[in-house]
């Protein structure tokens, strides 16, 4: 699993040429146990990452397969791209996860 650029999507925080976001998306049928388990995996997200960037606890109660991890600054985008997948896999979603880079 890697991160793509999407050429569709605009970067959500366009006031800082500096900063990226990611949208995360599971393709897991939306069953309740899956949305539980991923709101679970996007609060351990938010957890983890809420001082480094921006990410919104709101958008992540009401996800069923994907929410955006957005203000990531460049020089953190290892370490940020290291967390998700790595809690992905702890949440048993590295098989049906894609990141986007928007």
């Amino acid at each position: 699993m890697g991160i793509h650029s999407s050429q569709d999507d605009k970067r959500c925080d366009t006031h800082d040429a500096m900063s990226v976001a990611i949208k995360i998306m599971i393709s897991d049928p939306p069953t309740s146990e899956v949305v539980h388990r991923f709101r679970n995996f996007g609060e351990d997200i938010f957890h983890l990452l809420k001082d480094t960037c921006s990410v919104n606890i709101e958008e992540i109660d009401k996800a069923t397969d994907n929410f955006v991890v957005r203000g990531i600054h460049r020089r953190d985008l290892g370490l940020v791209t290291q967390t998700i997948k790595r809690e992905l896999k702890k949440h048993h979603f590295d098989g049906s996860a894609s990141l986007v880079r928007l």
